[in-house]
């Protein structure tokens, strides 16, 4: 196994790595267990992501000035992740690099969907419970197939 990891080791991506890389970035629950990156250059100026997004969600009082700043933001790192989604579209890189790319671009979605709940809580409320109903399906239909082909009368 190490001996394939060497063989990949600097190789460029070949289409069918893009591929998986990009099933990932859109796969329904990317960005689960994915931290929000530390830092993030936005528009030329590094910004210390996680701890804008924690003060954030974490206030119990938003102004409107606020949730200006917050929707500001949400453009703009929606914005960045638009580019590094093109980035492992389209540029030459080894797998290594469209790895750390494909985390960096699926941290900046968590930190949109962080913060996009503190625009309308309800609406927030309703897509997360339509997540978790998602994820209670996979993991019924994980068990299920588990039990159905691990049981030694079936063989």
């Amino acid at each position: 196994m190490e001996e394939e990891g060497q063989q990949h080791k600097g190789r460029t991506l070949t289409d069918q790595e893009r591929y998986r890389i990009l099933a990932r970035l859109h796969a329904t629950l990317s960005w689960v267990g994915v931290r929000i990156p530390e830092e993030c250059n936005i528009d030329g100026e590094r910004i210390r992501l996680r701890d804008l997004v924690d003060r954030f969600v974490f206030d119990d009082e938003i102004d409107d000035q606020e949730r200006a700043e917050v929707q500001d933001l949400i453009d703009k790192l929606e914005d960045r992740a638009e580019i590094l989604e093109e980035e492992l579209e389209v540029e030459d890189m080894t797998l290594e690099e469209a790895e750390k790319l494909l985390a960096r671009t699926i941290g900046l979605i968590r930190a949109v969907d962080e913060l996009k709940h503190l625009e309308d809580e309800d609406e927030w409320a309703a897509k997360h419970s339509k997540v978790m109903a998602q994820v209670d399906d996979a993991k019924r239909w994980h068990e299920f197939t588990r039990r159905v082909y691990h049981r030694d009368e079936y063989y």
